[in-house]
């Protein structure tokens, strides 16, 4: 046996060893990205879950207009389920109310009301509901509805016949509590997605530089 036939049968044997090596490595990148893919999933269908009441909700935004809300805010006395519903947009939004001294009961009762008109009065308000940020609500604020949006009224269906304004309103509210929930689920399956994906791409680097050995010392092979 030639010299140059034990070199080509080493060079062989080593590019086998490592094409072999390779191979397992892209065996285990396959099972990384098919773990990352299968979280990526699992967030998208839980969040597809919120996605019919927040377009109900788009829709219902939609279908108010600036007159609507002048008309709304200019009114003193406003019906208790109009002035329940805009309770709840001013909790989202984080607006306080007013206290004032009840004096059949002599205790402090709180006025959502007053705040309320003056932040209808702003300009751009429906932008600004259209535009909350629903990723930021919290367990405090979502709480915090709660008394409110579980009373008996607090329906659109219901509302409809009371004050289509606050109707719409009220779509767009649940729908915020709604996502809050589905997001509960989904906070974490994203943590787990970006373990995920890190532990991928530190696999895929390690074996782009495998399949660069691989191919220099396939190409060395070739050259014998």
């Amino acid at each position: 046996m030639s010299e140059q036939t034990i070199i080509v049968q080493e060079k062989t044997t080593a590019a086998e060893i490592v094409k072999q090596g390779v191979a397992k490595e892209e065996a285990i990148a396959q099972e990384a990205a098919d773990e990352a893919t299968a979280i990526k999933t699992d967030c998208e269908n839980e969040l597809a879950k919120a996605l019919p009441a927040l377009a109900k909700a788009t829709k219902a935004l939609d279908a108010i207009s600036t007159g609507d809300v002048a008309e709304m805010k200019g009114n003193r006395s406003p019906l208790p389920a109009v002035v329940l519903v805009m309770t709840t947009v001013a909790i989202l939004f984080d607006i306080p109310p007013e206290s004032k001294m009840d004096p059949t009961t002599q205790k402090k009762v709180q006025n959502y009301w007053p705040p309320v008109q003056k932040f209808m009065g702003q300009m751009g308000f429906l932008d600004q509901i259209k535009s909350f940020n629903k990723d930021l609500l919290d367990e405090a604020k979502i709480n915090k509805l709660q008394p409110y949006i579980t009373q008996e009224m607090f329906n659109p269906e219901k509302l409809q016949t009371v004050n289509k304004v606050a109707a719409n309103f009220a779509v767009w509210v649940l729908a915020m509590d709604g996502y809050y929930r589905v997001n509960l689920i989904v906070i974490p399956k994203r943590e787990e997605l970006k373990v995920a994906q890190a532990k991928y791409d530190k696999i895929s680097g390690e074996l782009k530089i495998a399949q660069a050995k691989l191919k220099k010392v396939q190409d060395e092979v070739a050259e014998l």
